[in-house]
């Protein structure tokens, strides 16, 4: 469309929240004749609630850019269930939004619903379509999980590097764990490439590989961390040398001695659930289940000399 990208920082002032902290939102955007918001619409990965991630949050956090992010981030979990809908209302009220388009994903993370929302519409149908996100959310088929092995984490999976609404996890300093997943550890083994270093959310796993732990840009983690201020979400696992080591050592410390009825899932990422392994103690249940196709029968998972796990998820894994 030969759209020019503008991607600054300048935010001008448009008032201040009662009892809250001052809006801003992105100059260039006030300057420009209308602004159309896309999103996919999607529970929150930092509390559950009607409204979580989606058009209001662009319009909010995304166009407050840096300092609009930080001054609602500086109410922690608050600051995003309760002021996110205030200051929405008082940037509705002085920029020219129009027509917001709104998709909703199915568990394959591809399009399965979009609606166009008028700017008097969006909270309320943003609320409307949350419960379908809700719905129509991949999630694991299981509620109990001694151990849960992730191949990546990545900013271009989650913005917390992996789905709390997954893990069962928000890793948040005062917030109460999603009821499920009951998962008592987790292991993540790397790092999308697209995530150029930014590794929030680390902290949400127990068992790291030195592979990511060298792929781990600091400075991008740090600012993106202080900006959220969930800092808890960026503490370093305990980190293991090679994938078999870091597995090893996640059920070691998962509080199931009895290794053969342990429940392990390994999964590519928490964005692609529609295929994954399972030990046997899982699978004997999942087989049961009219909707869960079993692939093939349990076999041992193999490693490289080097330590790193094989069979590597690919449309031709069986």
């Amino acid at each position: 469309m030969d759209a020019p990208i503008m991607a600054d920082m300048d935010v001008v002032e448009l008032g201040t929240i009662p009892d809250g902290p001052p809006v801003y939102f992105a100059r260039q955007a006030m300057e420009t004749d209308g602004i159309v918001l896309v999103n996919r619409i999607k529970p929150h990965t930092d509390f559950a609630g009607d409204l979580g991630s989606g058009l209001i949050k662009m319009l909010v956090i995304g166009l407050g850019k840096t300092r609009g992010a930080q001054a609602i981030h500086a109410y922690g979990v608050r600051g995003l269930k309760e002021m996110v809908p205030e200051a929405a209302k008082i940037i509705l009220d002085q920029v020219n939004v129009l027509p917001g388009v709104a998709i909703v994903e199915n568990a394959y993370g591809k399009p399965a619903f979009i609606r166009a929302l008028d700017p008097d519409r969006l909270p309320e149908g943003e609320r409307e379509l949350m419960q379908l996100a809700r719905e129509y959310m991949a999630r694991l088929p299981v509620q109990q999980l001694d151990l849960l092995v992730i191949d990546k984490m990545g900013k271009d999976i989650s913005g917390s590097g992996m789905d709390t609404n997954v893990i069962g996890r928000l890793g948040i300093a005062g917030e109460t764990d999603f009821d499920s997943p009951r998962i008592s550890r987790i292991v993540v083994l790397d790092l999308t490439d697209a995530s150029h270093g930014n590794a929030a959310g680390v902290g949400l796993a127990d068992v790291i590989t030195e592979r990511l732990r060298s792929k781990i840009d600091q400075k991008a983690t740090n600012i993106n961390t202080i900006t959220s201020t969930f800092l808890e979400r960026a503490r370093l696992p305990i980190t293991m040398p090679t994938d078999r080591q870091a597995i090893e050592l996640g059920l070691r410390c998962a509080w199931q001695p009895d290794t053969q009825a342990a429940r392990i899932a390994r999964v590519a990422s928490t964005l692609e659930l529609n295929e994954m392994f399972v030990s046997v103690a899982v699978w004997e249940e999942l087989r049961q289940r009219s909707d869960i196709e079993t692939l093939s029968a349990p076999t041992p998972w193999r490693f490289k000399a080097t330590g790193e796990l094989c069979m590597p998820f690919t449309p031709s894994d069986q």
